[in-house]
């Protein structure tokens, strides 16, 4: 976790810099509020790309359409896979890109506000 908040500081830092090179050079000027609406943009961008919108798309297709099937008893040995597969899943490293993505689109909001506050 505190790598992830690490991670985002990062990023968003360097798309902060990034963002006030791009201005200065198009315009020859910082141009503080443009810097701000950009970041904001990029800030949702990343929360976007965080989540999975196509798990959400399939599920939700899922719903809308559902399939009926005729009950199968228990397979005891069909459960002890599930079981097993279950178990292993929670043993493998869960991504931290999501996690990234998100802590810096945060940052960049927190920035975007304070930067609107103090400026």
């Amino acid at each position: 976790m505190k790598a992830n908040i690490l991670y985002g500081l990062v990023i968003s830092i360097g798309i902060y810099i990034l963002i006030a090179l791009i201005t200065f050079l198009i315009k020859q000027e910082l141009n503080l509020e443009l810097i701000k609406m950009v970041a904001f943009g990029v800030a949702i961008v990343l929360f976007i790309s965080a989540f999975p919108l196509y798990k959400t798309l399939y599920h939700g297709s899922r719903v809308a359409n559902p399939t009926y099937t005729v009950y199968i008893p228990p397979d005891e040995h069909h459960q002890q896979k599930l079981q097993n597969e279950y178990e292993s899943s929670l043993k493998k490293p869960k991504s931290t890109l999501g996690g990234i993505f998100v802590w810096a689109a945060i940052l960049i909001i927190i920035f975007t506000m304070l930067l609107t506050v103090l400026f």
